[in-house]
């Protein structure tokens, strides 16, 4: 499919089709046997809608602008809501009725649950809303939209594109691939952390902890809590360089993602290089519209407690990342108001801090975020409640620490705290590659890239995992 596309470089056209044929067969081929058309057939009906009220901001009067945004973005989260979170919002409706003594009657719907609704949703309301801002421009055509919405490498998860991200990309013809060397480093850096560390930590039990608590002793939990924190990062973050080395392929440049989260030494910085591109749409269409930093610091407080309640329903249908995300919003607001109080005392929040009071602040955020997300990955709260009973239980007994858990651990935070130096050197190795480069130096690469493929796939444990993001 890449030599196809690359042989058409003076048919652009073609070049498109292509390219959204092959994301639609991407994302349809895969889940067909158990969900059929109906994943393609949402994110069609997501696309015709999206270009429709683009049309629709584009053409209407000043007045009339508003009603067609707020009609189009309620498609969309209507369309999100639907099939994400309808079985949440009726199993929620009969539990309150039955506590209440009261009946309620709600049809129980065979809905399916498409793999990257979130991602593709969100990215439609947000170039929306660009648009009636007067801050981005159209995409010209319905194959335009329909390839903003679908490029399969950013389809599943992410990043959210922005509308200056990828429209600008696409109104000019694709002549030559942008970095070969950059998309090497990405796709090896991404196999890496999905295939090998991300796949080790699953093997080693990471999962098994949180769904049977009561099998683990003390230190089996906070190694398992620490191994799910690194997981995480390794699958998803090793999904976006993939991603992102793919796209580089076919001559398009995605967002970063993540920027060394694990490095952060404050809440506020890890959701600054966490998920960047989600972090951004919040702010953006959010935490802004709820008056952002504008106001009192009571409601400055609330509008980052309400952001990230909304980034815990995003997640998931469950009360689990619902508190979760207000557990998030709670940290940011204590974080805020902090910062707040050394700027009255004369004290520069952004001055520079001795290692001691990185390093402490590194250990807070790292304990912040790896606790919280204990019942964020729980299958209920009661599942939750025993899990932090017994990690700070030291007589707890069951199975304990995995070594290589362990060293996946230290790896990840070694990607983490050193990855720019690791990126630095590689790409100075296959920066030639980008050049005219000589027989020698693509025979020598070729071979390199050959072994470090087979060292990969060979040190793999058996299968790879799904990814851990898919679900939400």
């Amino acid at each position: 499919m890449l030599s196809l596309y690359w042989l058409n470089t003076k048919r652009p056209t073609v070049q498109k089709w292509i390219l959204l044929l092959s994301s639609y067969a991407f994302y349809t081929v895969p889940f067909y046997q158990h969900s059929g058309w109906k994943p393609l057939s949402l994110l069609i009906l997501s696309t015709a809608c999206l270009h429709l009220f683009e049309s629709l901001i584009q053409i209407s009067a000043p007045k009339n602008k508003a009603i067609a945004l707020a009609t189009g973005v309620s498609i969309q989260l209507g369309i999100l809501g639907l099939h994400k979170y309808y079985h949440f919002f009726r199993e929620s409706t009969l539990e309150i009725a039955q506590t209440l003594g009261l009946e309620a009657h709600l049809p129980l719907l065979n809905i399916v649950f498409p793999v990257g609704i979130s991602f593709y949703c969100f990215q439609a309301i947000a170039h929306l809303v660009d648009l009636k801002r007067g801050h981005t421009t159209p995409t010209n055509s319905l194959l335009n939209t329909a390839i903003f919405q679908a490029f399969f490498p950013k389809l599943l998860l992410g990043p959210i594109c922005r509308s200056a991200d990828l429209i600008p990309q696409l109104e000019k013809p694709r002549r030559y691939i942008l970095n070969t060397h950059q998309a090497i480093i990405l796709i090896l850096l991404g196999l890496f952390k999905k295939v090998i560390l991300a796949t080790y930590l699953y093997e080693s039990g990471v999962s098994n902890a949180f769904f049977d608590p009561e099998s683990q002793s003390a230190f089996g939990l906070w190694n398992a809590c620490f191994g799910y924190t690194a997981q995480l990062y390794c699958d998803f973050s090793g999904y976006t360089d993939m991603a992102r080395g793919i796209a580089l392929l076919f001559g398009y440049t995605l967002p970063k993602n993540f920027d060394s989260p694990y490095a952060a030494t404050n809440l506020g910085d890890f959701w600054k290089r966490w998920h960047m591109s989600f972090s951004k749409w919040l702010r953006d269409y959010i935490y802004i519209p709820l008056g952002g930093s504008r106001k009192s610091p009571l409601r400055v407080s609330i509008n980052l407690f309400l952001t990230f309640l909304f980034c815990g329903i995003w997640h998931g249908a469950s009360w689990g990342y619902i508190i979760w995300g207000g557990i998030h919003g709670i940290g940011l607001a204590l974080h805020k108001r902090e910062r707040d109080h050394m700027r009255a005392r004369g004290i520069n929040p952004n001055a520079p801090k001795t290692f001691i009071q990185n390093f402490g602040g590194w250990i807070y955020m790292m304990a912040f975020v790896a606790l919280s997300r204990i019942v964020f990955q729980c299958p209920d709260l009661e599942h939750a409640w025993i899990y932090y009973n017994r990690m700070f239980n030291p007589n707890a007994t069951g199975e304990s620490i995995s070594i290589m858990m362990i060293i996946c651990i230290i790896a990840t935070l070694c990607i983490n705290i050193w990855g720019d130096k690791i990126h630095h050197h590689l790409n100075a190795y296959f920066s030639p590659i980008q050049s005219i480069p000589s027989f020698h130096t693509i025979l020598k690469h070729t071979i390199l890239i050959t072994i470090i493929l087979y060292a990969l796939f060979s040190c793999m444990p058996n299968g790879i995992p799904p990814y851990l993001y898919a679900r939400f």
